[in-house]
């Protein structure tokens, strides 16, 4: 499956917190690469942690312990692929670096964000 059919079949979803969110987009898209989920383990909580995990702004720490499992190397440059965590508008979004910008979805779909718009926080290379 390549990035833009991992999108367009992203469109359809409908954002939730405890299900689909800004943090499950660009796990899937590591699981249909690597055939590894960086969110395994956070499988079996209840679906207020992760409610918590953002209002405590702890995204960054879960993600990035999520890559770490999966086996994802941190980078310093990401290309089209890779994951990461930006900041954009103030919050921080779960993401993967498209061709022309960072792609996140929240609760308004799926948007792709130059990067004049954002800040890159961290980001792990997806073989």
């Amino acid at each position: 499956m390549t990035l833009a059919e991992h999108i367009r079949g992203t469109a359809g979803k409908t954002f939730s917190l405890g299900g689909y969110n800004c943090a499950r987009f660009p796990a899937e898209w590591v699981l249909l690469r690597t055939g590894r989920d960086p969110l395994a383990i956070f499988d079996g909580l209840p679906g207020w942690k992760s409610q918590d995990l953002i209002a405590r702004r702890r995204m960054l720490a879960a993600f990035a312990r999520g890559a770490r499992s999966a086996g994802l190397v941190r980078i310093n440059e990401p290309v089209a692929g890779d994951v990461g965590v930006i900041e954009c508008a103030g919050r921080h979004r779960c993401a993967i670096r498209g061709a022309r910008g960072w792609v996140f979805f929240d609760e308004h779909g799926v948007s792709i964000v130059d990067d004049a718009l954002t800040i890159t926080v961290a980001a792990w290379s997806v073989p």
